[in-house]
């Protein structure tokens, strides 16, 4: 943070750069997870694995700078909590990608910002504003235009009887709405994000490993080999990131602001889907991300430290 700080002397740009860092990195976890399931590996168990391992790094790493993680009841409660609200939304979205398309995961990713902006008014965290409500929506805007431009919608031939795979990715959103509710609510005084990211993530991981044990799905892909071993890699380095920068943005300016990386992670996701995994490129691209760059520069206007 000192360092950020340093280069970027103005408050409001610091969370404009973490909010592209962290959105972009969620727009290659998007691209990670199609193409594990490519190659060999069940989604949900390498979102299980990735967590953990994310989380173990974090804990040394935490250690090692002299933030041993609390465990306190409110830091416990807060690691539970926080925990199962990612862990849920994630396995959902993960799980749902393959049968409903890379359009409802976009959609997914853009849904929360909205979501999260109405909780935040009925909890009295957010003040109502005209200009932030109108980039809220032009964000929303932006990862609806995403989502039907990205081809392969995955729904249901009768719009009122909507498939499970269907039910599930809608009800990921609202789940993710909720946890960034929760982490603002219940985040335990003067604990740091270097603190709180290790045991969410553990917690998330753990979760999702006893739910695979139980219901005997399986633990790792088909056969080992560089590409299997690469994305596992590569998506535990993604969340050791991710997860402590995600702390600082919500700390920084509120969970409203944070819900916008679920657009910028749509657009970025859905530009590397088509440069690497050859996914068709939809001309509705560019007025998308005209919207999504609209939405980010009116939310960001004023933007104080807890998103007011």
């Amino acid at each position: 943070m000192t360092l950020l700080a340093a280069v970027l002397p103005k408050r409001n740009f610091l969370p404009l750069l973490l909010l592209v860092t962290v959105g972009a990195m969620l727009g290659v976890t998007a691209v990670i997870a199609k193409a594990a399931a490519l190659a060999g590996w069940p989604p949900v168990a390498l979102l299980a694995w990735a967590l953990l391992g994310g989380g173990l790094l974090q804990f040394g790493f935490s250690l090692a700078a002299g933030r041993r993680p609390g465990t306190s009841a409110p830091y416990l409660r807060y690691y539970l909590g926080s925990g199962l609200l990612q862990a849920l939304p994630n396995a959902l979205a993960f799980a749902a990608a393959q049968h409903v398309g890379a359009g409802i995961v976009a959609l997914c990713f853009a849904f929360p910002l909205i979501f999260t902006y109405g909780l935040a008014l009925c909890f009295r965290l957010e003040r109502l504003q005209g200009q932030r409500l109108a980039g809220v929506l032009l964000g929303l805007a932006g990862g609806l235009v995403i989502a039907a431009g990205s081809g392969g919608t995955g729904f249901s031939p009768s719009p009122w009887m909507p498939s499970p795979w269907m039910m599930a990715a809608l009800a990921a959103p609202v789940i993710i709405a909720v946890g960034n509710l929760y982490r603002s609510l219940y985040w335990p005084p003067g604990a740091t994000a270097l603190e709180l990211s290790p045991g969410m993530l553990l917690t998330a991981g753990g979760s999702l490993l006893l739910g695979l044990l139980a219901t005997g799905a399986p633990l790792a892909p088909v056969s080992w080999n560089f590409a299997t071993s690469a994305l596992l890699l590569g998506q535990t380095a993604i969340f050791t990131l991710l997860f402590v920068l995600y702390f600082v943005l919500q700390k920084l300016a509120g969970p409203v602001y944070l819900s916008q990386i679920g657009s910028v992670g749509a657009l970025v996701g859905l530009g590397l889907a088509t440069a690497l995994l050859d996914e068709p490129l939809s001309p509705r691209t560019a007025l998308a991300g005209l919207l999504v760059a609209g939405g980010i520069l009116l939310v960001n206007r004023h933007v104080g430290r807890r998103g007011g």
